[in-house]
């Protein structure tokens, strides 16, 4: 439809001053650049959101695994303890370095990377909370 306008205008600007369809012309492709650009920028603020829900994920749950470490430095005894629960805390700390190594490759991607590339950040969240959640 708009191509349809836009010959028409040109035509017209033609017939009433000859030459000045260029600028017709022009006015038409500035404005479906500038619709570009406007999408491209709405596009950005969507990203931009879910950049801060996901910096905000990323927070509580360093916060809730650097708890959870606490915790367990705060067990005296430790060789007290059960053989399954002594596997578990070491498979637990085991998933926080995992997890701290997915993070720093995570955090040296550019951002459109990053948010195309959460998976793996994801699942090893996933992972260390599982683990967690059995020993709290």
């Amino acid at each position: 439809m708009m191509d349809m306008v836009q010959t028409a205008a040109v035509a017209t600007a033609n017939a009433v001053l000859p030459g000045s369809g260029v600028i017709v012309n022009s006015a038409f492709e500035l404005g479906k650049v500038c619709s570009e650009i406007a999408q491209l920028l709405t596009g950005m603020q969507e990203t931009a959101s879910s950049i801060k829900t996901q910096c905000a994920n990323i927070e509580k749950d360093v916060a809730y695994f650097r708890w959870v470490l606490e915790v367990l430095g705060r067990v005296q005894h430790k060789h007290k303890l059960t053989t399954e629960l002594q596997k578990l805390i070491t498979r637990f700390e085991t998933e926080v370095k995992e997890y701290d190594r997915v993070m720093e490759k995570f955090l040296e991607q550019n951002i459109l990377k990053q948010l195309v590339f959460h998976n793996d950040l994801d699942a090893a969240s996933a992972s260390v909370k599982e683990t967690a959640g059995q020993l709290v």
